[in-house]
């Protein structure tokens, strides 16, 4: 594989299916970040979730539609309902957006 420099001193590349990429942690990194969004169950596919994970553990879409509206009320332990997260994926779909 070819592997390229990624933030945070990582490396990218790209599996031989060409379906999806693989970054390498630095050695001795214990952080892991999830492929999926333990709030709404979507692919975790930016650095921008990536990044919300690391604040909120949730992707950079539940940040935006939950915790930065109300970052308080989200620090006092406040989540979502299973139906609130369920209606925004609808809705998403509906509006033909990106989850």
């Amino acid at each position: 594989m070819d592997w390229r420099p990624y933030p945070n001193d990582r490396l990218i590349a790209q599996h031989p299916s060409g379906e999806f990429y693989i970054i390498k942690p630095v050695k001795g990194m214990t952080r892991v970040v999830p492929i999926f969004c333990p709030m709404c169950a979507t692919m975790m596919k930016s650095f921008y979730d990536e990044s919300a994970f690391d604040k909120f553990r949730c992707c950079d879409k539940c940040a935006s539609a939950w915790v930065y509206p109300d970052l308080d009320r989200w620090k006092s332990g406040w989540r979502p309902s299973e139906e609130d997260v369920k209606d925004r994926i609808s809705l998403s779909k509906m509006n033909n957006e990106p989850i």
